[in-house]
């Protein structure tokens, strides 16, 4: 065999090993991604249908022009209601959850761990807690 057929031979070879090893990254990275849009579809789904839900309750006991204070506190109360509901829930279940997570992320990417905050009962607190801030009206990042 030549040195020419043998360089070649080890290129592709060679080519052939960083494909296989590269393909071991894309795959789980590649779950992750539709597994992290399916769970934000879901919190999305959830989010409106509680959303429409109030206006549809609004909407049962509101007549032209009259029983607003009434329509006040309903819309006032339910917001409150499902925050409170979120907050609850979120101290119930996971209370590391509260917060933006941000800070936490940065200490595990710079090496330092933490083994119980990317658990399951983390990513459940943070989506029922989420979808709740989200159908109350309030701020949670995504406007």
């Amino acid at each position: 065999m030549s040195v020419v057929q043998q360089k070649e031979r080890s290129t592709c070879c060679g080519r052939l090993h960083l494909w296989s090893q590269d393909l071991i990254l894309i795959l789980p990275l590649t779950a992750l991604a539709v597994f992290c849009a399916i769970v934000f579809i879901i919190m999305d789904i959830t989010s409106h249908w509680a959303h429409h839900g109030r206006m549809r309750a609004l909407s049962w006991t509101t007549e032209p022009y009259t029983l607003q204070v009434t329509d006040f506190f309903l819309w006032t109360g339910s917001a409150c209601a499902l925050a409170l509901l979120g907050w609850l829930l979120t101290k119930i279940i996971c209370p590391g959850a509260a917060g933006s997570g941000i800070p936490e992320m940065r200490m595990i990417m710079s090496g330092i761990e933490m083994p119980h905050y990317l658990s399951p009962r983390m990513l459940l607190s943070k989506v029922v807690g989420l979808i709740l801030a989200d159908a109350a009206g309030l701020s949670i990042g995504r406007e």
